[in-house]
C-alpha cells in the first residue's frame, strides 16, 4: 500500500471518528464520540414533568415514523419478532409482572425499530428507551396492572398492523400508545411527587 493510500485512509478514518491522529504521539482508536448525545441525556430529569414531555414528543415523532417504515420493510422473521415481543408483554401484563412488561416492552418497541431498516431511527429508539428507564423507575413502580394489559393490547394491533402492512393503521395505533404511556406516566410521576 502507498503513502497516500494509507494518509486518504488516516484521514477519513478521523473524520468518521473511528480514529484520533495525535500530532508527534501517533494514531489511536477514538472513543465514540457521542458526547453530544451523552451531554444532553446526561442533563435529563426524569422528574420533570416538562423534560419528560419532551422525551415523550421526540419519543412520538421517532416512533410514529419507525412504525410507517416497519409497515413497509418488514420481513417476514422481523413480524414475528414483533408478534412474539406483543405477546411477551401481555403475557407478562396478564401476571402482574412488571419487570418482564419492561423487558419485553423495550424489546417490542426495539423489534419495531429494527423492522423499520433504518438504522438512526432504531438507534433514537434505543437511546430514548434508556431514558424512559429512568421515567419508569418513578412513574412505574408499582403501576396498576390494568395500564399494562392496556399497553399490551396496544402492542397486538401495533405488531397486528405492521404484519399487514398497514402504514396509516401503525402510525395511528403507535401514536395512541405513545400518548397513552405518557398520561399514564405523568399521572403517577404527579402522584408520587405530589402525594408525599
Amino acid at each position: 500500500m502507498s503513502r497516500t493510500v494509507v494518509r486518504e485512509a488516516v484521514k477519513i478514518l478521523s473524520a468518521l471518528g473511528r480514529i484520533s491522529v495525535q500530532k508527534g504521539r501517533g494514531i489511536y482508536v477514538a472513543e465514540p464520540d457521542s458526547a453530544l448525545w451523552r451531554e444532553s441525556f446526561s442533563q435529563f430529569l426524569p422528574a420533570d414533568l416538562k423534560q419528560v414531555d419532551e422525551m415523550f414528543e421526540f419519543r412520538r415523532f421517532a416512533e410514529v415514523a419507525t412504525s410507517r417504515m416497519a409497515a413497509q420493510r418488514a420481513t417476514p422473521t422481523q413480524v414475528k419478532a414483533l408478534r412474539e415481543t406483543a405477546e411477551q408483554t401481555a403475557d407478562a401484563a396478564a401476571h402482574h409482572d412488571i419487570e418482564a412488561f419492561s423487558r419485553a416492552d423495550e424489546a417490542f418497541h426495539g423489534a419495531v425499530g429494527v423492522a423499520a431498516s433504518n438504522m438512526f431511527f432504531s438507534a433514537s429508539v434505543d437511546a430514548v428507551q434508556r431514558l424512559q428507564r429512568q421515567v419508569s423507575a418513578i412513574g412505574l413502580a408499582g403501576a396498576a396492572s390494568g395500564s399494562l394489559v392496556v399497553a399490551a393490547r396496544q402492542h397486538l394491533a401495533i405488531a397486528e398492523a405492521i404484519a399487514a402492512g398497514d402504514e396509516e393503521q401503525a402510525v395511528v395505533l403507535m401514536a395512541e400508545h405513545i400518548d397513552t404511556t405518557l398520561q399514564q406516566f405523568k399521572r403517577e410521576i404527579r402522584h408520587r411527587l405530589f402525594s408525599i
